[in-house]
């Protein structure tokens, strides 16, 4: 009778084949990471170029001008009509019952973060929290960006970077006169 011998793989040759896989992943995640995060910021600039169209179409249906605050260096954002009623932390009168106003509060995706133009983005703690939780906001930490006219308009332009540790920051821009909003890669220092 003859033994036919069999194929088999030794230890090393495991242990080395599991090293190789370790390196290659070394390599390849900080490629991936930062491609994730690029995407994370685009998906930041499109959520506020939304809220932006958002907030000038209810001013314009309306009647009413809209405010869009964030919180400097967080992830937070909200939209809502621009009177103090909306604004000062206490439940506003409901003007219309068949046209209620609309509010929205709502956060850039994990690690992006708001930063106001001609602010330094080295003195930012890459490891700190980038948004606080939904509804949890002190209404005096709102700082208002821009407020939309029911013409179309707006008060005055804004512009505000969205930023990501290891990613290339990107600028959103507001032309008051024309309501137009444009998107910018870069983030501009005083």
């Amino acid at each position: 009778m003859r033994h036919r011998s069999r194929a088999a793989f030794t230890i090393l040759e495991v242990v080395l084949v599991i090293a190789l896989l370790a390196i290659l992943v070394a390599l390849v995640f900080p490629t991936l990471d930062s491609m994730y995060g690029h995407h994370k910021v685009t998906a930041g600039t499109d959520a506020v170029r939304s809220a932006w169209v958002t907030a000038q179409a209810r001013a314009i249906d309306q009647g009413v001008p809209y405010r869009f605050s964030y919180i400097p260096e967080h992830g937070n954002y909200r939209i809502a009509p621009d009177a103090e009623a909306y604004w000062g932390g206490g439940n506003p009168p409901m003007a219309d019952p068949n046209n209620p106003p609309y509010i929205e509060e709502d956060v850039l995706p994990k690690g992006v973060r708001f930063i106001p133009a001609n602010s330094p983005l080295d003195n930012l703690d890459p490891h700190s929290n980038t948004a606080l939780p939904k509804g949890s906001v002190n209404p005096q930490q709102w700082m208002t960006l821009a407020v939309f006219l029911p013409d179309g308009t707006a008060r005055d332009d804004a512009r505000i970077t969205l930023f990501m540790t290891g990613v290339p920051p990107y600028s959103v821009h507001l032309r008051a006169m024309t309501g137009v909003i444009t998107i910018t890669r870069g983030h501009e220092e005083e």
